[in-house]
């Protein structure tokens, strides 16, 4: 099975999941922008950031970013879609802030067994792919290494309720 397609099932397996968070209206209380459309602006964005992370965006990572998200846009639009590091970062972690509140009021939480979990491991394999379709320059890992190291603290400042 293609790794791209195999990304884009678990992409809208994650999604389907939080749909059923946001019926449950319990976002509502902390935030007027549904989990859906937060994950979805943070995906778009690590897949951007990492595209556009060795100075240019090519027509194979366009093809991936379109794959996974069902659009059609060129290198130059997606290129128009980068950002900077620390502002992905920042609304990532109010979006794991969102999933743990909405969790634990629903009575769902675990640290480690959250879908914030799936989430990172999703966003990593898509940076993955992304920078194996480059010519993957030790710099690109150095990278991924320092982003993911990031958002992994994230998610352990999230206090565990069982302790």
């Amino acid at each position: 099975m293609d790794r791209s397609y195999e990304n884009q099932v678990m992409f809208e397996r994650i999604i389907d999941v939080f749909e059923k968070y946001d019926k449950s209206n319990i976002p509502d209380e902390i935030t007027d922008t549904p989990i859906v459309d937060l994950v979805t602006e943070d995906a778009v964005s690590v897949a951007c950031y990492f595209s556009s992370s060795d100075g240019t965006f090519s027509g194979e990572e366009a093809d991936l970013f379109n794959g996974l998200f069902g659009t059609d846009k060129t290198a130059a639009e997606l290129s128009a879609l980068s950002s900077d590091r620390i502002p992905i970062l920042d609304h990532i972690g109010k979006t794991f802030n969102v999933i743990a509140f909405t969790e634990k009021e629903l009575g769902i939480y675990k640290l480690r067994k959250t879908m914030i979990v799936p989430l990172i491991k999703f966003y990593e394999a898509v940076a993955t792919d992304i920078i194996k379709s480059n010519d993957c320059e030790v710099q690109n890992y150095k990278e991924y290494n320092d982003f993911f190291h990031d958002i992994e603290s994230v998610i352990t400042a999230i206090p565990d309720p069982d302790n």
